[in-house]
């Protein structure tokens, strides 16, 4: 039997073309650039890091000193983020 294809009311459909939603991806990683900008370089470096999966942030289930400064970075991005 075939499966039907459905969606509800709940379901936000994307009408953006790929163009416009390319627009909108630039813009968007713009505005993290922007945050980030915002932090020290060390906080900075500490969150490129851990996203480059360059540094260990846990270690025998405990939290390195990059782990540490990853945390604390993110808590600063939080409140960069939410001043805006």
């Amino acid at each position: 039997m075939i499966e039907r294809f459905e969606i509800s009311g709940d379901d936000d459909l994307d009408l953006r073309s790929e163009d416009e939603k390319a627009r909108a991806a630039v813009t968007n990683w713009m505005r993290w650039q922007g945050y980030l900008g915002h932090l020290d370089r060390w906080q900075q470096a500490a969150i490129w890091g851990a996203v480059r999966e360059q540094t260990a942030l846990i270690r025998d289930r405990q939290a390195t000193d990059e782990g540490r400064g990853y945390v604390q970075a993110l808590r600063k991005l939080a409140d960069v983020v939410e001043r805006r």
